[in-house]
């Protein structure tokens, strides 16, 4: 996990060798013959040539059937006036102490196991 932007995310996948990343936004960047790519065209095309080589007629589902099922919830964005945004984060920070928390571009409380 990582700041969101093109450059950034380009940069962390060549510092940690990430084949795949991704937004919220839903672009995702390969490192797949041409490094940090985002385009849609492309991840679509790479889909059909990776299903054509599995020889006989195959299927998206067959190809993810041993990804476990998992559940994603959207993006929860409240408007905050720049001069305040910083206080509020640090302030949810010490509410929710007790949670695993990531502060990367404001906060995520990580509630459960999940």
């Amino acid at each position: 996990m990582g700041k969101v932007g093109h450059s950034l995310i380009k940069h962390m996948m060549k510092e940690t060798e990430a084949l795949l990343a991704g937004e919220m936004s839903g672009h995702l960047f390969f490192a797949d013959r041409y490094f940090g790519c985002d385009d849609a065209i492309f991840a679509s095309l790479r889909l059909a040539e990776i299903l054509s080589k599995k020889g006989e007629p195959y299927s998206l589902k067959a190809l993810l059937s041993n990804v476990p099922f998992a559940v994603s919830t959207p993006e929860i964005r409240f408007a905050c006036p720049d001069d305040t945004k910083f206080r509020v984060i640090e302030e949810a920070k010490a509410s929710f102490s007790d949670y695993s928390l990531i502060d990367i571009n404001g906060i995520r409380i990580q509630f459960g196991d999940g």
